[in-house]
């Protein structure tokens, strides 16, 4: 072999690289000088699947290739190529018919010559070249390829290291513009949720009161329009949210079967088959567990999505979970439509959608990026159009045995349907300094039977209480002047037994400092907007803790 001639290739492989050519071209112009080197008609370039513990041909050389014997796999350890590929030393064969390892595919090969492309002390592949003659290749060939898979090595190394500075520069600016967007999103999720909380309010009460059924229909059209956009602003804060409050450890298979016990129905009946792969010793995560499920069902939720696009009638979606030491991978795949490189890369975009006008917001994968991050792992995302998709969760493991004993479940008396005494209704002060809000939440309450006063801020709320005694607190958590905590703290002092009659509302949970704040209380918080019929029903049932003694 001419030694200018190996310069050649290598300046050529090297600059290949240097322009940014995929990695995939890079192997095949590797592949296509080691053949010329050799004067090899035929050959094939392959790769190790560790994990799997298989070898995959990437690309070829020569004629006689069909798609039969390109997607050809063997595993670790058989044949003359997975014979390298387990020991890492090259094989000369200089006739296949006398050669028992050798694996037939060509019946005009007589002869081979494979080579390791080791990186990282691992084969990563093998330069497989077919000769048409026995005796086709001799030592001083098996030299000279060794040399040049050492120098191809080197320049695939190159390629794999300028991806992965690549693909961490992407997630870093992914990840700043997720940081930044989350801080406005909330800030503006919170001053949307106070005036969708009055319209909702506000719609609520006139259809109670409204005697004609037309008018009735508009106005709960109207609340279920602002519950859409509500359930919209939950998506934006659920998006902003990075912390994972309430963290336990959870059996991962636990987890996994929980979600598709509420998803597989639907499934079904878009004739999707749910197929789950969990290991006899469950793996276990520190996380939120309702996190957690929300990440799955989007993504699931997705794959049935993108299987109605491309294989309406024989659905198929399996999840796979396995684990290490260290990480717990959760593996969905489904036969869907798949996706093409350039949607594949804005996946996790804040509002970008590949769904009709009026099916998508374009937050769920940023949420379950998001969620993700906060919980210490990643997602990855393989697919092609019309092949389908695979999202790789991976996640810290946690030990088992660190699992502390839940608390025995507390019982309390059965929450009655209606106010506790209509002959004493409940007397309710509402705290708040939206007007609107304000007045929706004394109306609805008072024609439930209770007897509600309003106050616009904490001072005059804390002046109403210590003129008047009530049974419950309801009090928004942000004001100006006396915020509802400060309430709390200031009519507890004065009179201890209201500390077991506030509930909080805010539009503000999502902000680590407001839950932990409210979580410390032990008092119920609801996240604006929100229903009047729940809020009803929550008064009764802390009217009603009072009343009944815990068992």
């Amino acid at each position: 072999m001419d030694q200018n001639f190996v310069i050649l290739a290598t300046q050529e492989i090297l600059r290949s690289i240097h322009t940014r050519k995929p990695l995939q071209e890079v192997l095949q112009e590797i592949l296509s000088w080691a053949c010329q080197l050799t004067n090899s008609i035929h050959g094939s370039f392959v790769r190790v699947d560790h994990n799997g513990s298989k070898l995959i041909i990437s690309c070829v050389h020569g004629p006689d290739w069909t798609p039969e014997s390109r997607n050809f796999t063997l595993p670790v350890g058989k044949g003359i190529t997975g014979i390298v590929a387990a020991t890492g030393k090259p094989y000369l064969c200089s006739n296949t018919c006398e050669d028992t390892n050798y694996v037939a595919l060509f019946r005009e090969v007589q002869s081979e010559l494979a080579v390791p492309v080791i990186i990282d002390h691992q084969v990563w592949g093998i330069l497989n070249l077919d000769g048409l003659q026995t005796g086709r290749y001799t030592e001083k060939n098996l030299r000279e390829m060794e040399l040049f898979a050492q120098l191809a090595a080197e320049a695939i190394e190159a390629r794999l290291k300028w991806d992965l500075e690549q693909q961490l520069q992407r997630e870093l600016v992914q990840s700043e513009k997720l940081a930044s967007l989350g801080k406005l999103v909330a800030g503006i999720a919170h001053e949307i949720n106070n005036p969708l909380a009055a319209i909702l309010g506000g719609a609520s009460v006139l259809a109670n009161d409204c005697p004609d059924p037309e008018m009735r229909h508009s106005l709960e059209d109207i609340a279920t329009q602002a519950q859409r956009a509500a359930d919209l602003v939950k998506g934006l804060l659920a998006f902003s949210r990075r912390e994972t409050p309430g963290q336990e450890l959870h059996s991962v298979n636990d987890l996994v079967q929980s979600t598709c016990s509420m998803i597989r129905h639907q499934l079904n009946l878009k004739s999707v088959q749910l197929d789950v792969h969990l290991p006899e010793k469950a793996p276990y995560i520190l996380a939120n567990a309702l996190q957690i499920q929300q990440i799955l069902l989007n993504l699931l939720n997705n794959a049935g999505q993108a299987i109605a696009e491309e294989n309406p009638e024989r659905g198929l979606i399996q999840i796979e979970v396995s684990s290490s030491n260290e990480t717990v991978l959760i593996r969905i795949s489904d036969n869907g439509i798949g996706m093409a490189q350039d949607t594949r890369q804005s996946i996790y975009d804040p509002f970008f959608t590949t769904k009709e006008n009026g099916h998508g917001t374009g937050l769920g994968l940023s949420i379950v990026h998001n969620l993700l991050s906060a919980h210490g792992g990643h997602i990855e995302c393989t697919s092609r159009l019309h092949a389908g998709s695979i999202f790789t969760l991976t996640l810290p493991a946690a030990r088992a045995r660190k699992l502390k004993p839940r608390p025995p479940a507390v019982t309390t008396a059965k929450t009655p349907d209606a106010a506790l005494n209509p002959a004493h209704p409940l007397r309710v002060l509402v705290v708040d300094d939206e007007a609107g809000i304000l007045h929706s939440i004394c109306h609805f309450l008072s024609a439930m039977g209770m007897s509600a006063e309003a106050a616009a801020d904490g001072q005059e709320a804390l002046q109403a209480a210590l003129n008047r005694d009530f049974d419950i607190v309801v009090t928004d958590v942000h004001m100006p002047l006396l915020g509802g905590l400060e309430l709390y703290a200031a009519l507890c002092h004065k009179d201890p037994p209201y500390s077991n009659k506030f509930i909080f509302m805010t539009g503000d949970l999502a902000t680590l400092e407001t839950q932990n704040k409210v979580s410390t209380l032990s008092r119920p918080c609801l996240e604006k907007p929100f229903s009047l019929q729940t809020l009803t029903t929550l008064i009764q049932k802390t009217a009603a803790q009072q009343q009944s003694p815990v068992v």
